[in-house]
């Protein structure tokens, strides 16, 4: 390109000489045969040797160009070339100058041979403004080029380059403006979250203290006060199995927190489970003096496959919180089959006619440390644990709980587990023939009519007629207790107390019967040793 340049800079050069070629060939055939050339006082041939040597000049400069047009070359150097002719013309002049008899002012050139020098002369200016023109066309082609080679090397550029960078640099820009906003979502959370917490901590604090110093605080009055003691060591054991229901709380989410809950799928009498917890909530109801309404579907299975201990804790969680929030009216259990996503599935409905839930509110009841509000807290008291614990307990056991409320109203908690049927194995005729029986009832028919139903299930059993008997024909003995829960003197909790301080071992299963199961209230420890429990009147199909 640099080459290319230089030469087209010098071609207005070269075509200027070869244009003033023609004007020295005319200008010496003029001069040679201009009337005052023999003139010795005339300086018409000093101009003529001064012209000629600038044609010499010239045609020397022309001929030896280095890169010669092809078309000139052919003029100057081809067979009849115009290179003799500009020779012989210049050697014509030149013998005009050196003529001795300069008498006649002849001149040396005939008319033909001046104009056939014109034309080629002016034929080798063609050939070098030709030239100089392919220069300057091929210049314009190549700067043509060069600006469409940059135009698409700009494009190039956008694409690969720029358009790559832009997006990189709006895609940075998202990203950073993502990153804030979750930055700013993740402050707010853990704002959030602090706030829970120090409210959880500043509840759990209260929660924790009030058991506690009733606990001491009966104690201490039993002490003070021997002849009262039996009444305020009740009121402690009740204040210690508050605290224990809270430990148990938190060591539940702890334990859940880590992973470390285990889930068991083993065959669940289902229906007992639901009477069990029923016929505890149905107490709390009725000393608080709501109506408590339960429906169970004819179509439920008797035995399905779950966590018997997971499923009681979570509803006897729901229907707490539903007995706690409800001053007045009534609470509601019922149970149905359902099919979810086209699977088989239980469905449990725990209704209230309680204060109820803000739309707003509904989104964190679930989560850890979370109460509907603190003035909830203040008023009703809890760790805001419970209702957490139960959703996560209910996905490890592949189901959910939702929930529906209106403010003012009333809340649905909706709990929805996978149903799996299952049946319990069948105890072999000379194990139930083996089993030691153990019959405890105040009233004669009761004994009588359970031997009559045991004896035609090939069971012998022991019948005793009061706690007492019980206790002093050696309990250790029997496999099975069926006892009365309202007898007189020491009722059947009474008697699974004194029971539990004998540290009898194996424990019998323990069936517990009565007209009235809505008495039972008994703490978690008495609870854990009833196997079953049962409303008078009790039927053989109960029994198996």
């Amino acid at each position: 390109m640099t080459g290319l340049f230089s030469s087209q800079r010098n071609d207005a050069e070269i075509i200027n000489i070869a244009g003033q070629q023609r004007m020295l060939s005319q200008r010496i055939a003029l001069i040679s045969a201009h009337p005052s050339f023999c003139d010795s006082s005339a300086s018409t041939q000093q101009t003529l040797a001064s012209t000629l040597d600038t044609f010499i000049s010239n045609h020397t400069r022309l001929t030896q160009l280095t890169s010669l047009p092809k078309q000139v070359e052919q003029l100057y150097f081809s067979p009849g070339n115009l290179d003799t002719e500009v020779k012989q013309y210049i050697q014509q002049a030149q013998s005009r100058l050196t003529q001795v008899n300069c008498m006649q002012p002849t001149s040396p050139f005939t008319l033909d041979q001046v104009s056939n020098l014109l034309a080629k002369l002016n034929e080798v200016v063609y050939q070098f403004e030709l030239h100089a023109k392919r220069r300057v066309d091929k210049v314009a082609n190549i700067e043509l080029f060069l600006w469409l080679g940059t135009l698409v090397l700009l494009l190039l550029e956008a694409k690969f380059i720029f358009s790559p960078m832009r997006k990189a640099i709006e895609s940075t820009i998202a990203s950073l403006k993502q990153s804030h906003l979750e930055a700013k979502t993740a402050m707010d959370e853990a704002k959030a979250a602090s706030r829970a917490k120090s409210d959880f901590l500043s509840s759990m604090s209260h929660e924790l203290r009030t058991p506690m110093n009733g606990l001491f605080g009966m104690i201490e009055l039993a002490l003070d006060t021997p002849e009262k003691s039996e009444s305020y060591l009740q009121k402690a054991k009740a204040a210690g199995r508050q605290l224990l229901s809270l430990i148990n709380d938190i060591l539940d989410f702890s334990k859940i927190e880590a992973g470390k809950i285990k889930v068991e799928k083993s065959p669940v009498d289902l229906l007992q489970l639901m009477d069990d917890v029923v016929t505890i909530q149905r107490v709390y109801c009725v000393n608080k003096g709501l109506a408590f309404n339960y429906y169970k579907s004819a179509t439920l299975p008797h035995i399905v496959e779950g966590d018997s201990t997971r499923i009681a804790q979570i509803l006897h969680n729901l229907l707490s919180n539903a007995i706690k929030f409800t001053e007045s009216g009534a609470v509601s259990l019922a149970v149905n089959e359902t099919h979810i996503d086209d699977k088989p599935a239980i469905v449990f409905k725990v209704t209230d006619t309680g204060i109820g839930i803000a739309d707003e509110k509904l989104s964190t009841i679930f989560q850890k440390f979370e109460q509907a509000d603190q003035s909830t807290t203040r008023l009703y008291g809890g760790t805001g644990l419970g209702l957490s614990i139960a959703k996560r307990l209910a996905e490890l056991m592949e189901g959910d709980i939702s929930v529906s409320s209106t403010l003012g109203k009333g809340s649905e908690f909706t709990l929805s587990l996978p149903l799996f049927k299952a049946n319990l194995p069948p105890m072999e005729v000379n194990e139930v023939a083996s089993l030691r029986c153990a019959v405890v009832d105040d009233l004669q028919t009761s004994r009588e009519y359970l031997q009559h139903v045991l004896t035609a299930m090939t069971i012998q059993p022991t019948t005793f007629a009061s706690a007492d008997a019980f206790l002093d024909g050696h309990p250790e003995q029997f496999d099975l207790l069926i006892v009365d829960l309202a007898m007189p003197n020491k009722s059947g909790v009474d008697l699974l107390r004194e029971m539990a301080q004998l540290n009898i071992s194996p424990f019998p299963r323990v069936m517990l019967i009565s007209a009235e199961l809505e008495l039972l209230d008994c703490e978690q420890s008495i609870r854990r040793l009833i196997w079953k429990t049962h409303a008078k009147p009790i039927n053989r199909r109960e029994l198996e």
